[in-house]
C-alpha cells in the first residue's frame, strides 16, 4: 500500500483494568491494498486516505464493552465506499415525495454508487455517542454533492439518532424537476432511529419541500411587483 501510518500508542495497566491513550495517522495511504486485513465493517473501503484518530480507551476484566473517547478526522479522494447504496435510498425517497413521484413516475432516476472523488468528516466519538459534522462525499464525476451532519448513538445504547443530509443531483435526472416545481435542487433528508437503524423520515423531507417551494413562489411574487 502507498503512503504512511503512524502510532503512538501507551497501555497503562491497573488491577482490574487496562488504558489505552493513542495517536493514530494515515498520509496519502491507499486503503484498498490493505483491504483484506481491514475489519468488517471497513472492509471494500478504498481511496487515498489522510486521516487522524486521537483519544483514549478503556477495557475491564468483567466486561465486554470498553469505554472509548476519541476524535476522528478524514479526508479521502478517488475511492469507493463498497456497502454505501445511495441509489435505492434515493429512489424509494422519491416515491414518497408527491411532486417527485408526479413527475418521475416508478422510474428509477437516481443511478449512483459508493464511488467518490472527495469524502471528508469530522467526528467526536464514545461508548455513548457519536457525534459528526462537516460531511461531505462528491460522487465521482460530480454526479452527486452530500453534505451533512448528525449524531448516532453506539450498540448496545438505543437512543434515537439523528442524521442531516442535504443532497444534491448534478446529473440533471431530478435537479431539474426541482428547479422548475420547487425552486431549488437541495433534497433534504433525514435519517433517524433507535441506535445505529436508522431509515429516512419522509415526512421531514416533504415538509421542507413544501416550506421551500412556498418560500420562493411568495419571493417571485414580491420580484414581480
Amino acid at each position: 500500500a502507498r503512503g504512511e501510518g503512524k502510532l503512538t500508542h501507551v497501555t497503562e495497566l491497573r488491577a482490574d483494568q487496562m488504558r489505552h491513550q493513542f495517536d493514530f495517522s494515515l498520509k496519502d495511504f491507499d486503503l484498498s491494498g490493505i483491504d483484506p486485513f481491514l475489519p468488517t465493517f471497513v472492509g471494500g473501503t478504498k481511496g487515498v486516505f489522510n486521516t487522524s484518530v486521537k483519544g483514549s480507551a478503556t477495557t475491564f476484566q468483567n466486561s465486554d464493552l470498553p469505554r472509548y473517547d476519541m476524535v476522528l478526522n478524514v479526508d479521502a479522494i478517488n475511492g469507493e465506499l463498497i456497502a454505501l447504496d445511495i441509489s435505492d435510498q434515493l429512489n424509494q425517497l422519491i416515491q414518497r415525495v408527491p411532486i417527485l413521484k408526479e413527475k418521475v413516475g416508478d422510474e428509477k432516476s437516481f443511478d449512483f454508487d459508493g464511488k467518490f472523488q472527495k469524502l471528508s468528516f469530522r467526528a467526536k466519538a464514545t461508548d455513548k455517542k457519536a457525534e459528526f459534522n462537516r460531511l461531505q462525499f462528491i460522487g465521482i464525476n460530480n454526479k452527486i454533492d452530500i453534505t451533512g451532519e448528525g449524531f448516532i448513538y453506539p450498540p448496545p445504547h438505543t437512543g434515537r439518532s439523528e442524521v442531516l443530509l442535504n443532497i444534491i443531483d448534478r446529473s440533471g435526472k431530478i435537479s431539474k424537476i426541482m428547479l422548475d416545481n420547487i425552486g431549488d435542487n437541495n433534497l433534504p433528508i433525514k435519517l433517524t432511529g433507535p441506535g445505529i437503524e436508522l431509515s429516512p423520515d419522509y415526512e421531514y423531507t416533504v415538509g421542507r419541500l413544501a416550506k421551500t417551494a412556498f418560500d420562493n413562489r411568495g419571493r417571485q411574487k414580491v420580484e414581480q411587483t
